[in-house]
């Protein structure tokens, strides 16, 4: 379901169920829309189940996605449960998502790769004000990860409070931004993980990555700011992707 310049939509108790044996069966795509309200829903999903973005058509066009309370459902996915944007969208900004529970492959996910940018640009996103407040589940990849790949240069993840997490994942925690694309303020309160990985939580490029009551595989993190490396800048090199996303885009537009 693919919803695009839309305002004040509501969702409440519904049912997406897609075969997971195939792929580009997302749960619900918002694209530009504003005051959206989804709850008590159920989504299992072979590609992503919900999803916030603000693709531009052309690369003047000004779009921004915002105004999201997301709220006791249930997300099963082979692909992403959530999907934050993508490295040429505009702008994504005061998103809530509360209570809810998670399954399948990756959980929250904010990725940035040279491949689904737009060939007029070198990224472009700008995220802002998002919350994530009561989460629970399992994953066999990562529960939740921000990457922003080198070379990408997206205006800015800032303020994503993740709170209230009680979860399972094979890999591990990862919040890895790049000299040009930096994360900032990103913040873990009440959060409990049990990570297979053998390093359960990885951080690049993160000013700063605050804990406040963490625990990850049994041992308690020190409240505070963790200091990350900003890494080595890094030359775009664009490469050419398979996302339909980035097909078939003209150099002018």
């Amino acid at each position: 379901m693919f919803i695009r310049l839309c305002e004040d939509v509501v969702a409440d108790g519904i049912t997406v169920v897609g075969d997971q044996r195939m792929i580009n069966n997302d749960g619900i795509d918002f694209d530009a829309c504003r005051r959206v309200r989804v709850g008590n829903s159920h989504f299992k999903t072979g590609d992503d189940c919900i999803i916030l973005r603000a693709m531009r058509e052309w690369k003047d066009e000004h779009v921004a996605c915002e105004d999201f309370v997301v709220s006791n459902c249930v997300l099963n996915s082979r692909c992403q449960s959530i999907r934050m944007g993508a490295p040429s969208d505009d702008t994504i900004r005061n998103a809530l998502f509360k209570d809810i529970k998670m399954s399948g492959n990756n959980g929250i996910f904010f990725d940035y790769p040279i491949r689904y940018t737009r060939p007029y640009d070198e990224g472009y996103m700008d995220m802002s004000n998002i919350v994530f407040d009561g989460f629970e589940g399992s994953s066999y990849g990562s529960s939740v990860q921000i990457v922003a790949e080198p070379g990408i240069k997206i205006r800015g993840v800032r303020d994503v409070t993740f709170k209230n997490f009680n979860v399972k994942c094979a890999r591990p925690l990862r919040f890895i931004g790049n000299h040009d694309s930096i994360l900032s303020n990103i913040r873990l309160e009440n959060f409990t993980a049990e990570v297979k990985a053998k390093t359960p939580l990885e951080a690049v490029a993160t000013e700063p990555l605050t804990f406040r009551n963490c625990t990850l595989n049994g041992a308690k993190m020190p409240d505070g700011d963790l200091v990350t490396p900003r890494g080595k800048r890094k030359p775009f090199i664009r490469s050419r992707g398979g996302s339909w996303e980035t097909l078939n885009q003209s150099t002018a537009k």
